[in-house]
């Protein structure tokens, strides 16, 4: 199997960001893999079918998400791709802006490229 460019990865994660903030959940249930792992700042962890239910649900709202000295490193089928961004929400109906530090590991499956994991941790101000 072909390795996934760096150019492709962040495509795959600039349509991730924009199906998040679209609330298009068509997108998210391609672009996130049956095997997903999300790690948010909280300390929570969702999989695919939980994470896309807090975004159909309104539980979790995206309003932007802007992405700050993203870096791609390839293994392989995987990219992973490291870098800083704001991410501006709201959750169980508290209005969030967030500046973290992230990691978003996309793996090359015969459909594309699919996230399978994601770990934030809040950057220090």
């Amino acid at each position: 199997m072909q390795s996934p460019t760096q150019e492709e990865a962040l495509r795959a994660e600039d349509a991730r960001c924009a199906a998040q903030v679209g609330g298009d959940i068509a997108a998210l249930e391609r672009l996130y893999d049956d095997e997903l792992v999300y790690h948010h700042t909280t300390g929570a962890i969702d999989g695919k079918t939980s994470f896309i239910e807090l975004q159909r649900s309104g539980t979790v709202r995206f309003h932007r998400i802007t992405r700050h000295d993203a870096k791609v490193r390839v293994y392989g089928p995987v990219a992973i791709v490291t870098g800083t961004g704001t991410f501006e929400y709201n959750a169980r109906g508290q209005e969030m802006v967030v500046v973290q530090l992230f990691h978003a590991v996309w793996l090359r499956r015969a459909e594309g490229l699919r996230l399978v994991s994601w770990q934030a941790t809040r950057a220090k101000t």
